[in-house]
């Protein structure tokens, strides 16, 4: 399971939360992203779990993380529109994220639209897909197909026309 946040903020304890109560066999959370000061001491009790790895900040090996990760959960409390939910949907793997983070994702097609502070709701869906790898693939997949036509091509195409529909309706008024 592979978390990447700009920091870690009060969205990753309840990601931790849900995390800790699951206790997967074999599994692992990796956490990508800067701690801020402030959030350190009420991290210390998930450092020592031997299951969730700490990256920090990472510029490079991302697409590597990617590549190697499940599932990708950003439990984003507030956020404009995540850029890292279309990578990890690129990537070819389910998002489980909150509708406050901005995101493309379709609930229950290429991931999951969770509640914000709602560790129960994070950890039903990790359930879920750590039972049943074949839908989470199929999430995936649908996750890279989806993604894929969110093209800076595509969205100069679809600005360009919002900008021409806008110019011709004030010539025609």
């Amino acid at each position: 399971i592979l978390a990447r946040l700009n920091r870690i903020d009060e969205a990753f304890l309840d990601l931790a939360r849900a995390w800790v109560d699951l206790a997967l066999p074999g599994g692992e959370l990796w956490v990508v992203g800067q701690i801020d000061d402030e959030m350190a001491p009420l991290l210390e009790i998930y450092r020592k779990d031997p299951s969730i790895r700490f990256f920090g900040h990472v510029r490079e090996g991302l697409t590597r993380l990617f590549s190697e990760a499940s599932v990708f959960v950003l439990p984003s409390i507030v956020e404009g529109s995540a850029k890292t939910t279309y990578e990890a949907m690129a990537a070819g793997i389910p998002v489980i994220t909150t509708a406050n983070a901005g995101s493309v994702v379709q609930d229950g097609v290429d991931g999951y639209i969770v509640p914000i502070r709602s560790p129960e709701s994070i950890r039903d869906r990790l359930l879920y897909l750590y039972e049943n790898r074949e839908a989470a693939r199929e999430m995936g997949f649908s996750a890279r197909r989806r993604i894929a036509s969110f093209t800076w091509d595509t969205y100069e195409d679809r600005m360009i026309s919002l900008y021409r529909e806008l110019l011709e309706s004030k010539i025609a008024t």
